[in-house]
């Protein structure tokens, strides 16, 4: 079969030979692969090499991939990598200390461009396998830092201002015919804003090259992924390839990425393709999606009782940082006694553990802020774990244990009734309101508390309980009124208690991005009606009309109008609004405390209609 007329044949007998350990193939392998030229074939026969253990020096080799550059270069157009090139590539090493030569890596890069696949990609992987395992980080980061700061470049404002000033020139007559006439100075700034918006540069047609960043370092790559997804997520090549980035990476930091993007991204194509790419990964560990969230929150390298070891000086002496309550580090010198900093040093383990300690406390101020998300969602939706899911997955965390103890609980039985209340302690322990000792092990499953599950006195007595104890809790499981369809007329698919009270636009996103709404998409002229957010648990999105605002937001009057929840469709549009019977009574109620909290920018103006922009 390695020798098969059909090239996909030839691929899967040499996947086949390597499943199975046939070391015997090798030989026959290196024997098609001298023979065969098609590109797809000899990468999975040298992946198949790789995986019996092979000597790859003749096809893989310094000698080898030299020759091979030297043929990839003759017909490579690497001018869309001109701003990489011109910032020149790192300096490399082999894995046995030989250089790499800058055609080489040239090469790669050509290869990559070409092949357009920046998360899976086993050849670029295979070539990445020869470096020196810190020149392949190394190199890993260059390209990734490099692309990333390219793709984003934003407009200069000298840029932007000649843009603008030419558009007014060309709009000023007509602008003088209307009364009252535009200034030029007022054409100007008002066209300087989309003009500074747009990008100079796209990193789309040379998305492929992030194959070889895959060996980046992986809380980096997620931090700016992170940010890029957040702030550029509409460019939609690019938030793709860094979701398959992501997700080829595949640690915890990174498979983060994708349950955020899968759950929050406003830009649906890519939202789903992070969906896509959770299922995956959790199926390729016969898990669930929502098991895969839990199981791969990141520790920020602390081991399970939460400490962090710190080797410094030559002598590696070991320095602590201790996770406390409030999800800070505490650095102990090695007496065990508190220090404010590592000691100075400019020996390599002084200044790698600086590096990590670093790295480390910037981690979990991330990790508390999306898990705190992650856990409101799972609140609203009313989200259940099984009990002994939850006790690994949260109290054996090292972060997900302390967040875990700023929340009040409920033990479920078999059918999904509550049977108690209950809050994890510091001291590993668990305790009702009234300080009586709780036996998880009584509960089939569990889920987050809220006054909705609870009577008014046990509400009250947790609220005492958090306050004796000095806890801050994670988010309001109790503080905010209660509202049940019953409150509301029969058959209703919206609220609309707070329609007609007028504030100003901006104070609405101001209010709206604190409890995590967004503008919805633009329609004409730059105009949107509402501020949406979306519970991928409960497939709803809850959407707040308003009376109009444009993008950028600007000063000026509008109204809120309803509240309503609808199921997502394609391409970021929103289906008919269900009925509000339909939506899970906690996800129905904080969205009802939401709403009027937007509101509470304003007051109620029985002439709103008047004084509204659109």
């Amino acid at each position: 079969m390695l020798s098969d007329k059909r090239k996909d044949s030839r691929a899967n007998a040499a996947e086949w030979l390597s499943e199975r350990g046939v070391v015997d193939a090798i030989g026959p392998i290196q024997a098609a692969l001298a023979k065969k030229k098609d590109e797809a074939v000899r990468t999975a026969f040298l992946l198949a090499l790789s995986h019996l253990g092979a000597d790859m020096s003749a096809f893989l080799g310094p000698e080898a991939m030299a020759k091979a550059a030297e043929a990839t270069l003759k017909k490579a157009k690497l001018a869309p990598l001109d701003w990489l090139l011109a910032s020149g590539l790192p300096t490399l090493r082999y894995r046995d200390g030989a250089p790499v030569p800058e055609d080489v890596l040239k090469a790669w890069l050509a290869t990559a461009m070409q092949q357009k696949q920046p998360g899976w990609n086993v050849l670029l992987d295979l070539y990445l396998d020869q470096l020196a395992p810190d020149d392949a980080e190394k190199l890993a980061n260059h390209i990734f830092d490099a692309w990333i700061a390219y793709d984003s470049e934003p407009t200069s404002h000298e840029a932007a201002l000649a843009a603008a000033t030419e558009q007014a020139q060309q709009m000023y007559a007509f602008y003088q015919s209307l009364r009252p006439p535009r200034t030029m100075q007022q054409l100007i700034e008002g066209y300087f804003p989309e003009h500074k918006r747009k990008y100079p540069n796209s990193g789309a047609a040379t998305k492929g090259i992030l194959a070889l960043a895959k060996r980046a370092d992986p809380t980096h790559v997620a931090t700016t992924a992170r940010a890029y997804l957040k702030n550029h997520g509409k460019r939609v090549a690019q938030a793709t390839a860094l979701v398959d980035l992501a997700a080829a990476i595949d640690t915890p930091e990174t498979l983060q990425v994708l349950v955020a993007a899968a759950t929050r991204l406003r830009q649906k194509t890519v939202q789903a393709h992070a969906g896509a790419l959770v299922e995956a990964a959790a199926q390729a560990r016969g898990w669930t999606a929502d098991e895969l969230a839990d199981r791969t929150v990141p520790t920020a390298g602390l081991d399970d009782a939460g400490v962090l070891e710190l080797p410094c000086g030559v002598e590696g002496r070991i320095y602590r940082a201790r996770l406390a309550d409030d999800l800070t580090l505490i650095l102990e010198n090695p007496d065990g006694k508190p220090v404010k900093a590592l000691p100075a040093g400019d020996d390599d383990q002084t200044k790698e553990s600086k590096k990590t300690l670093t790295a480390a406390r910037k981690e979990l101020k991330q990790i508390a802020r999306l898990q705190a998300e992650r856990l409101y969602e799972a609140l609203c939706a009313e989200h259940s774990s099984a009990m002994a899911d939850w006790l690994a997955d949260f109290r054996g965390h090292p972060v997900m244990g302390r967040l875990s103890e700023r929340a009040i609980w409920l033990g479920l039985d078999e059918d999904g009734t509550v049977q108690a209340s209950f809050r994890p302690t510091a001291e590993g322990e668990f305790t009702n309101a009234e300080d009586d000792p709780v036996d998880p092990a009584a509960f089939a499953r569990i889920r987050l508390a809220h006054a909705a599950n609870l009577t008014p006195e046990t509400v009250a007595a947790w609220k005492q309980h958090l306050k004796d104890y000095e806890v801050e809790p994670l988010f309001a499981q109790l503080d905010r009124p209660f509202l049940t369809v019953a409150d509301l007329p029969e058959g209703a698919t919206r609220i609309d208690d707070r329609e007609g009270w007028l504030t100003d636009a901006k104070k609405i996103q101001g209010a709206g991005a604190k409890l995590g709404f967004t503008p919805g998409p633009v329609e004409d002229s730059g105009w949107f009606d509402h501020y949406r957010k979306p519970f991928k648990g409960a497939n709803l999105i809850a959407v707040i009309k308003i009376s109009g605002a444009s993008l950028p937001v600007q000063a000026g009057a509008s109204a809120v109008l309803h509240l309503e929840f609808c199921p997502p469709t394609r391409h970021d549009g929103l289906g008919q609004p269900v009925p509000l019977a339909d939506v899970p009574p906690i996800l129905l109620s904080e969205c009802w405390n939401d709403y009027r909290k937007i509101a509470a920018t304003g007051a109620y103006d029985p002439d709103w209609g008047k004084k509204i922009q659109w």
